[in-house]
């Protein structure tokens, strides 16, 4: 056998090592591929959700007081203004609510539109916010302040708005119960269909819900209810668990 016949015969034989090479690597590739399609059919998703009971610990009140007058008498009204502020000021201190501790708003003139009869009309506005952590002591105060109408004080309240200020924080304590609460629903459809549970694939954390108690009212976009001083926060995560 010539040299040329032996170096043809050497390359064939690398050429089919190669080539075999080739084969059992894109097989091994194929398996892997069809190994993780078929682990991704058989994953279970379900959601969890946990409730838990908190009570407010922050409060905003936002309140005014007013006086209406046409243009001549914006002089007088606006006197009368600084007497009923100084009021108002005398009944927040007489409840332990110091000056500083409140955002006072500059006056506001707004006209009075809708009077076909008369001169122009003018009301004279000015806005007080109080935000405490005295949640109780606050929600005591707005109930005293119609004695300010006995003052011949227009004073107006709005609605005590109650918040949590550890929101972000009790998010993410919940999640725990959340995953939980799902991993038990997924179980109980795994073992239903006879198959077993596996690892937790995914978790996304979904919408949280601030609701008064024993509320049902949820949000899409989440909720969030400061009427009442005692809550119930919502939190829901949707988990992907393997199932075998």
């Amino acid at each position: 056998m010539d040299s040329h016949a032996v170096r043809s015969d050497r390359g064939s034989a690398a050429a089919a090592l190669v080539l075999g090479i080739c084969l059992i690597v894109s097989a091994a590739i194929w398996s892997l591929m069809f190994y993780r399609a078929r682990a991704l059919d058989n994953a279970l998703t379900v959601t969890g959700s946990v409730r838990q009971r908190v009570t407010a610990d922050t409060v905003k009140w936002t309140s005014s007081f007013s006086r209406q007058t046409t243009m001549d008498g914006l002089a007088s009204a606006s006197s009368q203004m600084k007497a009923d502020l100084a009021a108002v000021l005398a009944f927040f201190q007489s409840h332990g609510i110091a000056e500083k501790d409140l955002t006072i708003l500059p006056l506001a003139i707004e006209p009075v539109w809708g009077r076909e009869q008369g001169p122009m009309q003018y009301t004279l506005r000015q806005t007080i916010h109080l935000l405490s952590k005295d949640v109780q002591g606050v929600t005591a105060i707005a109930k005293d302040a119609n004695s300010l109408l006995a003052q011949g004080v227009f004073f107006s309240s709005q609605n005590l708005e109650y918040t949590i200020s550890n929101l972000p924080e009790l998010r993410v304590q919940m999640l725990a119960g959340a995953i939980e609460d799902a991993r038990n629903r997924a179980n109980a459809i795994a073992q239903s269909s006879g198959a077993k549970l596996g690892q937790l694939r995914s978790a996304s954390v979904g919408v949280t819900q601030v609701l008064q108690p024993a509320s049902m009212e949820m949000s899409d976009y989440g909720a969030y209810d400061t009427s009442t001083i005692e809550k119930e926060v919502v939190g829901t995560v949707r988990a992907s668990f393997t199932i075998r």
